[in-house]
């Protein structure tokens, strides 16, 4: 979360940056327009406002062509900012940044995982855990500095999970907070196809299931799906005796 806050910021800052260099950008999209033998920029026809709209006062008017732009320009790069703002200033955002800093920042203060996940971690334990961790990784002589390195260094050292068991169920309680919705909006977008008018009468669970195979399709394109088949029809007597085992 760290490393994305720090290119958060970056591109915030090139963003920004941008702001002064106009007047290049309009030079380079006129000698382009003189080169390739293309029209001047002109100003937009002035549309006229709806009555419900219209509060009595005219528009401002741009003089130029050059004024006009400049104020799309702008105002793109001001959209774009607050954009992703908005994006990225959420309560799961800033939740998460707040459980990397205390996971990996010494002296270590686990309070605010404590007191969010309140019964479900051991806060004590979980503070001697992690402190445990830190020391631990420095006689490895390796260095914390993201979500991301406590992750690896769990995973590829099972006799550390079993000696830090309340860091390393806090870790999997973190791993399922999703950061974007994306998931879930893939799962929206895919029902239509998902549930039918042919499969009207599908139950939820089945819904759910088919679901989550269509958003891990990864996962599902590598399946043997004649070893399904045959474990499909070997369950029934009645399978049995209507359809072949595929493959013999």
């Amino acid at each position: 979360m760290q490393e994305g806050n720090t290119l958060l910021r970056d591109l915030k800052e090139l963003l920004q940056s941008f702001r002064g260099q106009f007047a290049q950008v309009w030079k380079e999209a006129t000698d382009d327009a003189k080169k390739f033998d293309l029209s001047e920029p002109e100003l937009p026809r002035i549309r006229r406002a709806p009555r419900r709209l219209d509060e009595g006062s005219a528009g401002h008017v741009f003089m130029c062509p050059e004024d006009y732009s400049r104020q799309q320009y702008l105002s793109l790069i001001d959209s774009c900012t607050v954009a992703i703002e908005s994006r990225f200033e959420s309560e799961t955002w800033n939740f998460l940044s707040a459980v990397e800093a205390a996971l990996i920042t010494k002296p270590v203060d686990t309070s605010v995982i404590s007191k969010f996940y309140d019964s479900d971690v051991d806060a004590d334990r979980l503070q001697l855990h992690v402190n445990m961790f830190h020391d631990l990784m420095q006689q490895k002589h390796l260095l914390i500095q993201s979500f991301g390195d406590v992750v690896d260094s769990l995973k590829s050292d099972a006799a550390m999970q079993c000696l830090l068991p309340e860091l390393t169920k806090t870790v999997r309680l973190i791993l399922t907070i999703p950061v974007t919705t994306c998931t879930a909006e893939r799962s929206f977008s895919g029902l239509r196809r998902l549930k039918t008018y042919l499969r009207s009468t599908m139950s939820q669970a089945r819904l759910n299931n088919i679901a989550i195979l269509n958003c891990h399709d990864n996962y599902t394109e590598s399946v043997d799906i004649e070893s399904v088949m045959n474990d499909f029809i070997s369950a029934c007597p009645v399978r049995r005796n209507t359809f072949a085992l595929a493959g013999k």
